[in-house]
């Protein structure tokens, strides 16, 4: 089949619709075999952003972005309404993203000012950046709201103004005959019959995105969010004929040879060429004759065995793998092929069941003492669970996971030999504050209670009650926390997505070294961390924490995230952070961290984890509190009888809503993706095994058919039976073969695919 060209419409905020369509292209497997993309201003927009690959990276630039930042009242240009000044701020975020490696060609759409020529320019390659921005933004310059753009000497403004606004003709031009076409208008005309020999395949919005000032100047988040879904849902419905069309046409061979159902087989004939009847197999000893019809029964058995359904492995989630595997399994164990399996192949197979019914995201925060963790995660969790006293309350591992049952916590205690490792690491260390607050809270008392003490569950009744629990097994001021090696807090309501676990560790500064290597570790398995550093300082302390942070992230910084807490602590938040923050990535731009500018820049989150918290429970505060709550406030000239006034603004400033949307957009995202990578890589050793049963039955078959006759066409007869039966058993199990065909296509990209998405996680706030 033909490679697909895909076309997007201009039409301002309602192109937040077109991102939801990309990512059911990308779901549907047929990405990959988009050669040309066009668009028209907004339109122009996304292309250059497909042109990126980066899905992750234009939803999260779609839901940061507002109205407001993209027409600003407070300028006005000669020829334009609005200043274009947010306008090439987003251009620019697109622009310096990097290029996805199999780049298609992309063609923006511009009209000259003066004589209302059409120009498509193949911005892919465009070596300049600056040319780049150019195109882009006299693509989207509509007159009137945005001024027009100099290119090469000429003025040129929005291609779709009575112009080109669905530009199919650089599509069609470039020899794509397979060619998807968002409009963002239910009053566009279908393009589908107005290019020859071509199939078009028209998305139109299924629900009206509005009119001028409710649709195409209207870039707020939630809409965005909105007009996603609805692109999302109707790509879905729309592209399912063209995937199934390029699974079909793209499909291997199967693995195993067969004869297909309308195969003619040939019967012998004669001398005179007239047809032999044929003969009934005859055994010459009764013994083979018995052992062929035993084999049959076998053959025939594992013919009628439950089916694997034809479930499109790609777009499926973790739970649907599981329940193919399950049956694949149960197909293994049947009595003619168990003996075929192997231990280590079990052991495979429920490791990756194991994954599958549980798939989770480790996110963990790291610090010195007093470096806004616990803050931080309070404000994640929108409740104050982990303790913010001024003496340190982590001294062990502390989980915040979801639950679909109860609030409970499991605490794990140290088995005796790992506690004797740690009081050998208190010896080595001549840690004298360890000792001496050892014996001041009489710990020795209780070793012998808890240490190799089998996990305790305590089921909560109200919040009061875990917290409680909480800070009884982790704070240092209690004996038994020596002994306590891990805590998991479980959560009925957790206000994160499914499968994220926040972990709270002791400090890789710990004293105690054997805690410390706990923290080591936990960083090289987690897969996202979070280094949190306050805002006004950066001392030796701190940079000796995130130096042995990126040093035990086994070269992988990209997973690494700098969190500057308590930015409102700063005299002046918003311009002492501005130049700190240079300061930083000064430091964050060297080989021992991220070494390089980009990555650092994207990487730096800043965050007021305690000043949100304040302002979520705004209606319940103390009074301390709300002195607390006023002083902060009062940094932005805000007083408090107006704090209700702005709150929006100093919700937005605490980064704590935006560190979250992160979390699920990019950070998450990624994730999800690995993971789907590493269940289909494990299916396809399931699948290979199972190939390698059904060559043993087919050798099987094969040795049945040598023993049976010396009729050399009977025998051919018989094995076509055979093989009919069996090739049904083969059939429900395509999906394997389908799914060896994507994991094969996909190795070779897989692992840039990943290193340039999660490089796009940052990005400055």
């Amino acid at each position: 089949m033909d490679a697909i060209g895909l076309v997007f419409a201009g039409g301002g905020g309602k192109g937040a619709y077109q991102i939801g369509v990309w990512r059911v292209v990308r779901e549907l497997q047929l990405e990959q075999h988009i050669a040309v993309v066009a668009g028209t201003s907004v339109g122009a927009l996304n292309a250059a952003l497909f042109l990126k690959g980066d899905l992750a990276f234009a939803e999260q630039l779609w839901g940061s972005i507002s109205t407001a930042e993209l027409l600003p009242l407070e300028q006005f240009a000669d020829d334009s309404l609005f200043s274009n000044d947010g306008l090439q701020s987003f251009v620019h975020r697109v622009v310096m993203a990097p290029d996805r490696a199999d780049a298609p060609v992309c063609y923006a759409t511009c009209k000259k000012l003066n004589d209302g020529t059409l120009r498509y320019y193949d911005i892919t390659h465009m070596i300049d950046p600056s040319y780049r921005k150019r195109v882009l933004l006299a693509s989207s310059a509509l007159p009137g709201i945005y001024p027009s753009v100099e290119i090469d000497g000429e003025m040129f403004v929005d291609g779709g103004a009575n112009g080109d606004n669905v530009p199919v003709y650089p599509i069609y031009h470039e020899g794509m005959r397979q060619i998807i076409v968002v409009h963002l208008s239910q009053s566009d005309a279908p393009e589908n019959g107005r290019w020859d020999g071509a199939d078009i395949y028209d998305i139109y919005p299924s629900e009206d995105l509005g009119g001028f000032l409710t649709g195409t100047v209207d870039f707020s988040p939630e809409r965005a969010g909105e007009r996603m879904t609805i692109g999302y849902r109707d790509a879905m419905a729309a592209l399912r004929p063209l995937s199934v069309r390029f699974q079909q046409d793209w499909e291997e061979e199967p693995l195993l040879d067969t004869i297909t159902p309308d195969e003619k087989i040939e019967v012998p004939q004669n001398d005179k060429g007239e047809k032999q009847p044929v003969k009934k197999i005859e055994f010459e000893q009764e013994q083979v004759r018995e052992q062929y019809e035993a084999r049959l029964a076998e053959l025939k058995k594992i013919a009628d065995s439950p089916r694997l359904n034809g479930e499109v492995m790609w777009d499926a989630t973790a739970r649907k793998y599981s329940d193919v595997v399950n049956r694949v399994s149960a197909m293994l164990q049947q009595a003619e092929l168990k003996d075929e399996v192997s231990e280590r192949l079990t052991k495979q197979l429920n490791a990756f069941l194991k994954k599958c019914e549980k798939p989770e995201f480790h996110i963990a925060l790291v610090g010195a003492i007093k470096a806004g963790k616990s803050s931080l995660i309070n404000a994640i969790l929108g409740e104050e669970l982990a303790s913010t006293e001024v003496t340190p309350e982590t001294a062990a591992l502390t989980k915040f996971r979801g639950s679909h049952v109860t609030d409970q916590i499991m605490i794990t205690f140290y088995s005796a030999a790992d506690w004797e490792k740690l009081w050998h690491s208190v010896q080595d260390a001549g840690s004298s504050k360890f000792l001496e607050e050892f014996e001041a809270l009489h710990a020795a008392q209780e070793k012998d209670n808890w240490v190799g003490h089998e996990p305790v569950v305590i089921e909560s009744g109200s919040r009061e009650e875990l917290k409680e629990e909480i800070r009884k097994w982790t704070s240092s001021r209690s004996a038994t926390h020596y002994f306590v090696k891990e805590v998991e807090v479980a959560l009925k309501d957790l206000p994160l997505p499914e499968g994220v676990v926040l972990v709270d560790t002791p400090g890789l500064n710990d004293a105690v070294e054997y805690r410390s290597n706990i923290t080591k570790d936990y960083i090289d398995r987690a897969n996202a961390v979070f280094v949190c550093v306050k805002a006004d300082r950066l001392s030796g302390q701190e940079l000796a924490t995130i130096y042995g942070v990126f040093s035990n992230a086994r070269y992988n910084p990209e997973k690494i995230y700098i969190i500057a807490t308590q930015q409102d602590s700063l005299n002046n938040p918003v311009g002492d952070w501005s130049k700190q923050r240079l300061v930083w990535l000064d430091f964050l731009k060297e080989p021992a961290c991220y070494g390089e500018q980009a990555l650092a820049e994207r990487n730096l989150i800043s965050t007021s984890g305690y000043f949100y918290t304040l302002l979520h429970d705004i209606e319940h505060l103390s009074m301390d509190r709300q002195y607390q709550l006023f002083a902060s406030a009062m940094k932005f000239q805000c007083m408090p009888d107006k704090i209700t006034e702005h709150y929006d603004e100093l919700l937005d400033f605490t980064g704590i809503d935006h560190l979250k949307r992160r979390m699920d957009s990019e950070i998450l995202e990624k994730y999800r993706e690995l993971l789907r990578e590493d269940i289909k890589n494990g299916y396809t050793q399931v699948k290979d095994r199972v190939g390698t049963l059904m060559e043993q039955v087919r050798s099987r078959q094969k040795e049945i058919i040598e023993m049976a006759s010396k009729d050399i066409e009977e025998i051919r007869r018989k094995e076509a039976e055979n093989e009919k039966k069996l090739r049904e058993a083969e059939n429900e199990q395509k999906e394997l073969d389908e799914l060896y065909k994507t994991i094969k296509k996909s190795t070779s990209q897989q692992k840039k695919q990943v290193a340039e998405a999660i490089r796009a996680l940052g990005g400055r706030r």
